[in-house]
């Protein structure tokens, strides 16, 4: 567990790595939503537990194509059942896998091209196999 609270260890880059994948792969396996960049970041990690928070920016412009009402509470709400319904399975060189168990998600700014929104995950780990 000391290496998992040291954010320069391996096996937390690997973590972190992990679960920001799973937060990307998400949106990547949307058509409309494959565009969307984000930057994700692990900030704790407990027993039996992992919180990242990530921000993703959208095109507003692919949103609009795919007649996404982006100000709807809706689209906030699609988004955090699309990260909950996410499950990684294990593989043998993934450290962790586990499913995101809460999503807190914010509108923190909208542009005239780009909407950001913010996300705040909770996911249960499955495994650690170290």
């Amino acid at each position: 567990m000391d290496d998992l609270a040291n954010k320069t260890s391996d096996i937390y880059k690997k973590l972190e790595t992990h679960l920001c994948y799973t937060e990307q792969a998400s949106f990547y396996a949307n058509i409309t939503l494959m565009n969307a960049w984000s930057a994700c970041n692990l900030t704790d990690v407990y027993k039996g537990s992992v919180i990242a928070t990530t921000r993703v920016w959208f095109d507003v412009g692919r949103l609009e194509e795919g007649q996404v009402q982006r100000d709807s509470p809706k689209f906030l709400d699609n988004l955090k059942k699309l990260l909950e319904a996410y499950r990684k399975h294990i593989k043998p060189d993934v450290a962790y896998y586990g499913e995101v168990i809460y999503v807190r998600a914010i509108a923190r700014q909208a542009t005239q091209c780009v909407r950001v929104l913010s996300f705040f995950l909770l996911a249960a780990c499955g495994h650690l196999l170290w």
